[in-house]
C-alpha cells in the first residue's frame, strides 16, 4: 500500500476531531479555514471532506458549502434501527464462526468498556462498544455489510457527540 495522501492524512484528523466532538452537527466545515487551520491547500482540505462525506460524516450543500451531518428526530430513528437490525445480523454470522479465541478477545474488549464505564469516560465507552462491534463484523467476515454499517456507526457517533454536549 502507498504512502497516505495529504487528503487522506487531513481526513485522519478531521475523523479523529468528529469523534472526538471538536465539530457538532450542523456545523459548517469551510474549506479555506480548514486549508489555513492545516496549512494544505484548499484543493486538498476539499478531498479531505469528500472521503468524509463518502464514510456519511459530513453532507455539501450546493452553494452553501460543507456541514457535518446533522439528523431529524426521524431520522436519528431511522438510524439507530437500521444499526439495530444490522447488528443483530453481524450478531448471528459471527455467532456462527465463534471461536475460544474470537471469545476470549470479546470479553477483553468488554472489560475495557466496564474499565472506561466506571471512569465515566463516554468517547471510551463508545471506543470499546465500537472495536466490539468491529471485532463481530470480522469474525462474521462479511465486509460488504462492514461498508453498510460503517457510515451508520459514524453518524450514530455524531448524535452521541450531540447527546453528550447537551446532557
Amino acid at each position: 500500500m502507498g504512502a497516505a495522501t495529504l487528503a487522506q492524512i487531513l481526513s485522519d484528523t478531521l475523523r479523529q476531531d468528529l469523534r472526538d466532538g471538536v465539530y457538532l452537527c450542523g456545523e459548517r466545515l469551510a474549506e479555506s479555514v480548514l486549508a489555513r487551520q492545516y496549512n494544505v491547500s484548499q484543493n486538498t482540505a476539499r478531498d479531505a471532506l469528500k472521503l468524509l462525506e463518502a464514510e456519511g460524516w459530513v453532507i455539501k450543500h450546493a452553494r452553501r458549502g460543507v456541514y457535518v451531518r446533522q439528523f431529524s428526530n426521524a431520522e436519528a430513528e431511522e438510524l439507530y434501527t437500521l444499526r439495530a437490525t444490522l447488528e443483530n445480523l453481524v450478531l448471528n454470522w459471527a455467532m456462527q464462526a465463534m471461536n475460544e479465541q474470537n471469545q476470549a478477545q470479546l470479553a477483553q474488549i468488554i472489560a475495557q468498556a466496564r474499565i472506561q464505564a466506571n471512569s465515566e469516560n463516554d468517547n471510551g465507552v463508545w471506543d470499546a462498544i465500537n472495536t466490539f462491534h468491529e471485532t463481530l463484523l470480522r469474525i462474521a467476515d462479511h465486509p460488504m455489510t462492514l461498508g453498510i454499517l460503517q457510515p451508520i456507526l459514524n453518524q450514530c457517533r455524531l448524535l452521541m457527540n450531540l447527546r453528550q454536549r447537551y446532557d
